[in-house]
């Protein structure tokens, strides 16, 4: 038995404000982490093209711009590993 359950991204409500009161996921060397939004503000600069993803294949893709050409970011099989509850048994909580 899982306390967590897997959500497809594409299911999930677009989020139209954000506080501090909310968590953000980022990937620091390869770890997951909470962030605050307040910390990912800095000074504000041109608004830029927009990141796109998708999945093609076995690999999670990005582009830059509607025009940009798709490059791999991360092959989806090493987004796999143990589930959080077999962590927490493992490690005895």
């Amino acid at each position: 038995m899982s306390d967590f359950n897997t959500v497809k991204i594409s299911t999930l409500p677009e989020a139209m404000t954000v506080s501090d009161n909310d968590c953000l996921l980022v990937v620091q060397n390869r770890k997951a982490k909470r962030a605050r939004p307040s910390l990912m503000k800095g000074d504000k600069g041109d608004a830029g093209e927009s990141a796109y993803l998708r999945f093609q294949g076995n690999w999670v893709q990005w582009k830059l711009g509607v025009s940009g050409s798709w490059q791999n970011l991360i092959y989806v099989e090493d987004l796999y590993g143990p589930s959080a509850y077999e962590v927490a048994v493992k490690n005895g909580y």
